[in-house]
This record gives C-alpha cells, sequence and structure tokens, in this order.
C-alpha cells in the first residue's frame, strides 16, 4: 500500500507557500525532506513533530487530512453510533452488531478480537437501552471492566466505552469507575476533544446518580465539574450541567427547578439539538407524572 504520509505533508506544505529549507530549518536538511515527501526515506518522529510545528499544524490536523479530508474511522463510526442511538434506529444499530459479530470470528491476533469483542458489548449495550429483549451479560461487562482496569491512562477509546456502557453498570460501579475516570485520564485531559468527552461522560453519570436517588454521588461529580470549569465555548456541555444541576435541586425537593429544567430544553431545541432535547422532555414528562 501506497504511503501518503510524505505526499500529505507536501501538500500541506506547498498550501502554506513554504519551502523544503524553511520548514527544515536547521534541524534536518531540507534534502532530507524533500525525500520524506517523495517517499524515499523515512524521519524520526522527533524531526516529524518538529516539521509540523514548523509548519503550525497540529497532528491532529495533519491526521485528518492524511485521512483524504474525512474524519478518521473510528469517530466517523462513533457519530453514526450516536445518531443511531438517539433516533432509536434498531436496524442500524443491529446491523453495526453483526460486523463486529463478524470481526470477533475473522480476528486475526488477540488484539484484534479485543477490539471487535469491545465494540461488540458496548454497541449491545446501546440497543438495550432501546430494546429491552436484548440484555448484556454479566461475563460481558466483566470483560469491560476488566479491561478499562488494565489501562493506566485512558484515551479517547476508553472514554468511549466508559461513556456508551455506563447504562449498564450498577450504580456502585459506576462510581467506582468515573473514579477511576478522574485519576486516569490526566494524561490527555488538556486535548480539546478528550476533554468534552469527560465532561459528558461525568455529566452522564451525574444524570444516571440522580435518576436512581443517588444525590450523595451526582454532588460529588456535579462539585467536581465545577472545579474544572467548562468553558464557555462548549456551550452544550454548560447547558447540560445547568440541566443537571436543575435536576439535582428538583430531586432535593426544590420543585421550581423544573422551571430551570424546562428552560434548558428549550435552549436546546433553539438551537436544533432535537434529540437531546426530546431525551430531556421525556425524563422531565416522567418526573411530572
Amino acid at each position: 500500500m501506497e504511503n501518503l504520509i510524505g505526499k500529505v505533508f507536501k501538500l500541506i506544505r506547498n498550501s502554506k507557500q513554504l519551502s523544503l529549507r524553511q520548514v527544515a530549518g536547521g534541524y534536518i536538511s531540507a534534502g532530507q525532506l524533500s525525500r520524506f515527501e517523495r517517499d524515499e526515506s523515512h524521519l524520526s518522529i522527533d524531526a516529524f513533530l518538529n516539521s509540523l510545528n514548523r509548519l503550525n499544524v497540529s497532528l491532529e490536523e495533519f491526521h485528518y487530512t492524511y485521512n483524504l479530508y474525512h474524519q478518521i474511522d473510528d469517530v466517523r463510526f462513533s457519530e453514526d453510533l450516536s445518531e443511531a442511538y438517539l433516533s432509536r434506529n434498531l436496524v442500524k444499530l443491529k446491523k453495526f452488531l453483526e460486523y463486529y459479530k463478524y470481526q470477533i470470528d475473522g480476528a486475526k491476533d488477540a488484539l484484534e478480537f479485543q477490539t471487535a469483542k469491545l465494540n461488540y458489548i458496548v454497541i449491545k449495550a446501546i440497543i438495550s437501552y432501546c430494546n429491552n429483549d436484548i440484555s448484556v451479560t454479566n461475563q460481558e461487562i466483566t470483560y469491560i471492566m476488566d479491561y478499562l482496569f488494565s489501562v493506566d491512562e485512558w484515551g479517547r477509546y476508553e472514554l468511549w466505552i466508559f461513556t456508551n456502557s455506563s447504562g449498564i453498570l450498577s450504580i456502585e460501579s459506576l462510581h467506582t469507575f468515573a473514579s477511576e475516570m478522574i485519576k486516569r485520564t490526566q494524561l490527555y485531559y488538556g486535548i480539546p476533544t478528550n476533554r468534552r468527552k469527560i465532561h459528558q461522560l461525568l455529566l452522564n453519570v451525574i444524570n444516571i446518580s440522580i435518576s436512581q436517588n443517588r444525590n450523595d454521588i451526582a454532588i460529588k461529580y456535579i462539585t467536581h465539574l465545577e472545579k474544572l470549569n467548562i468553558l464557555e465555548t462548549d456551550i452544550y456541555e454548560k447547558v447540560l450541567f445547568k440541566y443537571n444541576k436543575a435536576y439535582y435541586s428538583y430531586n432535593n425537593g426544590n420543585k421550581s427547578s423544573l422551571h430551570e429544567m424546562k428552560q434548558c430544553v428549550e435552549f436546546l431545541n433553539f438551537v436544533d439539538c432535537e434529540k437531546i432535547s426530546s431525551f430531556l422532555e421525556n425524563e422531565i414528562s416522567n418526573l411530572e407524572s
């Protein structure tokens, strides 16, 4: 398979109208960089990262470009899965499940098997939220828990697993893993995408805790999120945080907080977040009934 890294690098360099010599600087030679762009030689990781830095291009931006201006497969899959869940598209969700069952059966090594099985269990968990006829076994839950405990620093993939499987965990297990998540995401917290995932995960834990009348757990993560100080640019997370704080207040006897919850839903409707606002509207309806 053709190595496109050098060609993509050249594409970006030319788009910025920079010469080989300008990008190479004093770190490597222009000839080295030229051979790299022609796929005749490789750069060390340090040299490659330094060259990207001189281009003022992040590794994430380069990765995005390398994948032919499309989102990388796992991100696109995650978004498709989320869309299918929010629209309760069981047909699409079951197709995802069948695909990863096939991947499990055809895995070429232990790592491929592990990834396929984790994805399969996560999808099965998501389907179970929409269809009571499907459930995740205790053995499958243990498989996910063992994997998460085996990883010292959780990145995007581990956050994705925990976020989507949180609904199948007992409230005590959820509390345990949320605490572990806080400890195990320090390395990657500065990455904007990961930071938002961490915030969204904590919001999910807060919501589940309140719905199960575990305000003692909910307040712990409300306090933690307040310390993290969600950025104003992360408006979606700020609105959901406000909603969950009002939900917590309502669950503690302040019935007037229901009005604030409804205001948050109205805002989400206003900015066309129709699926999540519909989900929250159902939650509010259940409280009122």
